[in-house]
């Protein structure tokens, strides 16, 4: 399966729609900041102990697979069989940039971008009997078997609500719950397959073709999820915001979709974010 060559224009368009949400982000801060507090914030000199617009990086763990091992065998035609099995090899670590606006004094949002490398390795073997069809004698079996090895970078967008437990003007360790929507897009494919072609005919040598490049096909370039999550903020005595957290998201569609090849709807993640 191929797909054709990464869009550049496609891709200056979705980061001008980050970087589009970003100014959003820094434009609402001296707006925001002008509103009144809630009536139960206190009074305007009290110390802030979540910042009306905070930014930093972040690093996450993904606790379950990115790609799913899967198995396929079936039968095109009565001489021809397909079998095929797929298993995954991600890293379990990734890493990116978050940022986020106080919209009231416990109400937020943030905007985050996020990355992570996805890998994975397929074997296909098609098997066809050549019959005699007048003896209905098997005269030769032929074996086509493809090694795929796929490697691809996603780059993970939530746009996610938070509500603080405690005010941001209240002293002390604080939990938020978030949720809101993530936007996923595949990019950096590369792929190698090696093809090996066998018959049992004793007069035909065997044939290995290595190795064709083309990029494998993504079902979804850009896919679409829910997120919902848990965090913790704790503030280290020179000021820097220490956010640990936990996060799962649930995808509408699945990036890599060729079975047995296919891409985890199912992602749970350990973060922790250092933020100013």
């Amino acid at each position: 399966m191929l797909m054709n060559s990464f869009s550049f224009e496609h891709a200056r368009k979705n980061v001008s729609r980050v970087l589009f949400l970003l100014c959003l982000c820094l434009i609402a801060t001296p707006i925001l900041s002008a509103q009144q507090r809630d009536d139960d914030d206190g009074i305007n000199m009290d110390p802030v102990f979540v910042r009306r617009f905070s930014v930093g990086g972040k690093f996450r763990y993904l606790a379950l697979e990115s790609m799913a091992k899967g198995n396929l065998s079936t039968t095109v035609i009565d001489t021809v069989d397909v079998d095929a099995r797929s298993s995954g090899d991600s890293s379990r670590y990734g890493y990116g940039l978050t940022t986020q606006v106080a919209v009231t004094n416990k109400w937020a949002f943030a905007l985050e971008l996020l990355s992570s490398k996805v890998e994975y390795n397929t074997i296909r073997e098609v098997t066809t009997f050549i019959v005699d069809p007048f003896e209905n004698v098997l005269l030769e079996t032929q074996v086509v078997s493809g090694n795929e090895t796929t490697s691809a970078r996603l780059w993970d967008i939530p746009l996610l609500f938070r509500y603080y437990t405690k005010s941001r003007f209240n002293r002390g360790p604080r939990v938020f719950f978030e949720g809101g929507a993530v936007v996923r897009r595949v990019t950096d494919i590369n792929t190698s397959i090696e093809t090996l072609t066998s018959t049992t005919n004793p007069n035909v040598e065997d044939v290995t073709d290595c190795c064709d490049k083309s990029p494998a096909r993504v079902a979804n370039p850009n896919a679409l999820g829910g997120a919902a999550g848990i965090g913790f903020q704790l503030i280290d005595d020179v000021g820097i915001r220490v956010v640990p957290g936990f996060r799962y998201t649930r995808w509408f569609s699945n990036a890599f979709d060729d079975p047995p090849t296919r891409s985890e709807k199912n992602q749970l993640e350990v973060t922790i974010a250092l933020t100013f």
